[in-house]
């Protein structure tokens, strides 16, 4: 089955905070940070149930070089980002739903 993916306003918002951060530290940085974010979303759609649900219908993937996850949910045949979160945030501020 092939998925097709939904970014929510609240994730692009967290995606565009995150890159504009990055931009400002290092030239580049915010395009590394976007390409991290993208090649992760293509490997969630390969298989969108190989990450356990976490709360809720929520999965989880943590992103490799940047202190990001990936929240999102799966209906029917679309993956739904929910959220962008930085986990050195408050894990109570973290999206459940």
């Amino acid at each position: 089955m092939a998925f097709k993916e939904v970014i929510s306003r609240v994730a692009q918002i967290h995606i565009n905070d995150a890159f504009y951060y990055y931009e400002s530290q290092q030239h580049d940085l915010g395009l590394r940070f976007f390409i991290e974010f993208k090649n992760a979303v293509r490997y969630i759609l390969l298989d969108p149930y190989l990450f356990p649900v976490k709360s809720k219908n929520l999965r989880e993937l943590k992103l490799s070089v940047f202190p990001y996850i990936i929240i999102y949910e799966i209906v029917d045949d679309i993956v739904i980002i929910a959220a962008v979160f930085h986990t050195s945030q408050n894990p109570k501020k973290k999206p459940s739903k």
